[in-house]
C-alpha cells in the first residue's frame, strides 16, 4: 500500500466518523464535475494545493455556490489565490501545506510555477 493510499484510507476513516466521504474527481471535466457536486448536494469543497485559485474560480464559473476552502503553501501562488478569493465570503484560503505529517519541509517549485513538490 502506497503512502497516498494509506493517507486516503485514514482520511476516509476520519471523515466517515463525521458523516463525510473523500472522493477523487480529478479526471472529470469541469462542467460535469460541477454538476456532480450539485447533484450530490456537496456544501463544501476542499482544494488542497490551490495554486493561483484557478480550480476554485472554475467551480464558481460553473455555478458552485457552496463553501470553498483552498490551501496553498507557496507565497507567489498564495498571493494570487488570496487576491482571487478576496471578494468571495464563502471562499476561505490558508497559506499552508496539507500532508501526512506535521512539521516543516522544503518545497521545490517548478520553474513554470504550475506545480510544486
Amino acid at each position: 500500500m502506497t503512502m497516498l493510499s494509506r493517507l486516503r484510507s485514514k482520511a476516509n476513516t476520519l471523515l466517515r466518523h463525521c458523516g463525510f466521504q473523500l472522493v477523487r474527481l480529478m479526471d472529470v471535466p469541469a462542467g460535469r464535475r460541477a454538476k456532480m457536486i450539485r447533484h450530490y448536494g456537496i456544501q463544501a469543497v476542499v482544494d488542497v494545493g490551490g495554486n493561483n485559485g484557478s480550480y476554485g474560480a472554475e467551480l464558481r464559473d460553473y455555478g458552485y455556490t457552496g463553501k470553498l476552502i483552498s490551501f496553498e503553501p507557496t507565497s507567489a501562488a498564495y498571493n494570487m489565490l488570496a487576491d482571487r478569493a478576496k471578494a468571495d465570503p464563502l471562499w476561505v484560503v490558508r497559506k499552508c501545506a496539507i500532508g501526512a505529517m506535521e512539521g516543516e519541509v522544503t518545497i521545490n517549485v517548478a520553474a513554470n510555477g504550475a506545480s510544486s513538490s
